[in-house]
């Protein structure tokens, strides 16, 4: 096991990559971006980054969610403070991520860091799944396309987001991707650091959103 230290995070490689030091470049030239964002010098303390092999990563995910799904490929848990994400060569082997590279596991690095992020902020117990998950992609430049999200479920998405799988994730992004470019900065903290607020807000945000991104795919489909 290789063990490197950076100022949040210490990584742990029981795969034996050759592009750690990659990795680790990448997460200290982009961090202070997700930083400020939760206005925040650093983590309370270090979190650790493990890279483990598929049947330890599996079974771990298994027990934490009753069952391994094959988009799975990285989480968070911040009741230990530990990132676990697979290696490039296993996502590409065992997962739905067949085309995986090292840049792709450099974003989703970043995206396990603004969950730690967001944990941090308001509190393990008080982190909003839908949203957590929008502030990960969208923070950690994991784009999605454009789509009409007006027929999802959104009592589901709301409520039971695990429910929605992998399907969640594109309406998260959307609609922090909306809240980001439509409101304030000071009004966008507020939304992340006080929960009761954001949910207060949620569905006033949600049919903001819904109309924007629908603007945003038809002035698409016009090209």
């Amino acid at each position: 096991m290789k063990t490197i230290e950076t100022n949040n995070l210490i990584f742990e490689d029981f795969t034996n990559i050759s592009y750690l030091n990659e990795l680790i470049f990448y997460v200290d030239e982009h961090e202070q971006e997700v930083l400020d964002t939760f206005r925040m010098l650093e983590l309370s303390s270090k979190w650790k980054v493990e890279i483990i092999p598929f049947e330890d990563f599996k079974n771990l995910m298994s027990k934490f969610y009753g069952k391994y799904e094959g988009y799975m490929a990285g989480h968070a848990s911040s009741y230990n403070k530990i990132i676990r994400v697979l290696n490039v060569e296993d996502q590409i082997k065992y997962t739905i991520h067949k085309e995986t590279t090292v840049e792709e596991l450099e974003k989703q690095i970043m995206h396990e860091f603004v969950h730690a992020c967001y944990s941090d902020l308001v509190g393990k117990e008080n982190t909003i799944h839908w949203f957590n998950e929008g502030l990960a992609c969208y923070l950690s430049h994991q784009d999605r396309k454009f789509v009409d999200i007006s027929n999802i479920d959104f009592n589901i998405f709301l409520n039971d987001f695990n429910k929605l799988s992998g399907n969640g994730y594109t309406p998260a992004y959307l609609i922090v991707k909306y809240i980001f470019e439509n409101y304030s900065s000071d009004e966008v903290y507020r939304l992340i650091s006080e929960p009761d607020y954001l949910i207060k807000k949620t569905s006033i945000i949600l049919n903001e959103a819904i109309e924007w991104i629908k603007t945003q795919v038809n002035s698409r489909t016009k090209k």
